[in-house]
């Protein structure tokens, strides 16, 4: 009698156990490998000629060029808020590299309009510009989704400087895209 008592504990650990294993296979065939985007993100200054450079004349009005490319074969879709703590709508901010104190942004974040339907998608191959100046050059300025409103930024002073800024695109279907620059320049 006691042998067969052993018997249906053992037994019953077992079905337990497979029961277990079965529900855990099951679970985590059910969940997509989370792995980074097929996107890569640039970032230039360019003078007006638009050429790429870290040097400036003073006066001179500062391009900021951010572009974000889906370099892979798969559709990234993307959302975002700019609540949260990295802002959808990145905002480059200039400090003065002397006393690491904030000279300005390029565009007042308070003033941008946007146009965008949240879930939006990203094509093989397509691309995301972020092109603005710091004088607020309208012609110079292109922008893929929504719009902005310039502040009244005066000509930046001999010196040297740092641009930086967060960006993060919340991608489901992958890790969040997340982009963290400093970068320095001079004024001469």
């Amino acid at each position: 009698m006691i042998k067969m008592r052993k018997i249906v504990v053992f037994k019953r650990k077992w079905i337990a156990f497979l029961v277990m294993i079965h529900a855990i296979l099951i679970v985590t065939g059910c969940v997509e490998n989370m792995s980074l985007p097929p996107l890569k993100a640039q970032f230039q200054l360019l003078d007006i000629s638009d050429n790429p450079t870290n040097s400036f004349r003073e006066g001179e009005d500062i391009i900021f060029d951010y572009q974000i490319v889906n370099s892979g074969n798969k559709v990234v879709s993307w959302e975002g808020t700019n609540g949260g703590s990295i802002p959808l709508y990145p905002v480059f901010q200039i400090f003065n590299k002397t006393d690491n104190s904030l000279v300005g942004s390029v565009y007042d974040p308070k003033l941008i309009g946007f146009d965008l339907n949240l879930g939006r998608i990203l094509m093989p191959g397509e691309r995301v510009v972020i092109k603005v100046t710091w004088l607020g050059d309208l012609e110079k300025t292109e922008v893929s989704w929504g719009g902005l409103s310039y502040p009244k930024n005066l000509p930046l002073p001999k010196g040297e400087y740092i641009v930086e800024f967060e960006h993060m695109l919340e991608t489901p279907k992958f890790e969040n895209f997340k982009v963290q620059v400093l970068l320095d320049f001079e004024v001469n």
